[in-house]
């Protein structure tokens, strides 16, 4: 999940250094828009070496929020938090190579995230550039990661899509036309994996 999390965060550094570079947008957001991409990269470039000498950046978060209102629920969260990054950093420190294997391997499942995002669009008549999809993929994850909390993310994918089409100038309803197809894949294949699951456990039940 670390590794994904990394080659997602990589995507998204990625992709909003041109979207802000590219958008017009007023003063005040564009500086916003800056920061969040510095921050984006620096993330990315210090994330190796905040794993190697076992920095504990989860449970530091949470110190932060016990001196504020939310004080109750960081406390409430912080020995499973601590729990899980000492597993985290145990894991990078005993296998290291294994767990860049598997960024390389996540980073190769984002190429392919946006390969679909070209196809679909280009099967609607839509041909854009290979930094126009990495914008729009970068985008996307960012929104999505924004709005975790929504249950099943309902009419944030799209509203969001919608959103980044209009400001790169590709119209709301193509927008809203990707996020449905991809919504559409992601129930085709969880209604697969539901079906072998379930056919699975009643092959063992017998």
């Amino acid at each position: 999940a670390v590794a994904l999390g990394v080659a997602a965060t990589t995507v998204i550094g990625a992709g909003l250094i041109p979207a802000f570079a590219r958008v017009a947008l007023q003063e005040e957001l564009q500086r916003v828009g800056w920061v969040v991409a510095a921050l984006f990269v620096a993330m990315w470039l210090g994330g190796r070496s905040l794993l190697k000498r076992r920095v504990r950046f989860l449970s530091g978060g949470l110190n932060l929020l016990r001196h504020g209102p939310l004080r109750g629920w960081a406390e409430r969260r912080r020995p499973r938090v601590e729990k899980v990054e000492e597993q985290l950093l145990d894991f990078y420190a005993q296998h290291t190579r294994r767990f860049r294997l598997m960024f390389l391997w996540d980073l190769a499942a984002q190429v392919f995230a946006l390969l679909e995002i070209y196809v679909i669009l280009s099967a609607m008549g839509l041909w854009v550039g290979w930094v126009d999809v990495l914008i729009l993929e970068a985008l996307g994850k960012l929104i999505s990661t924004t709005f975790f909390f929504v249950p099943g993310r309902v009419g944030t994918d799209e509203g969001g899509q919608a959103l980044v089409f209009e400001l790169l100038g590709f119209g709301m309803g193509r927008g809203v036309s990707l996020s449905l197809v991809q919504r559409l894949r992601a129930l085709t294949l969880s209604a697969a994996g539901l079906f072998f699951l379930a056919r699975y456990a009643m092959r063992h039940s017998k």
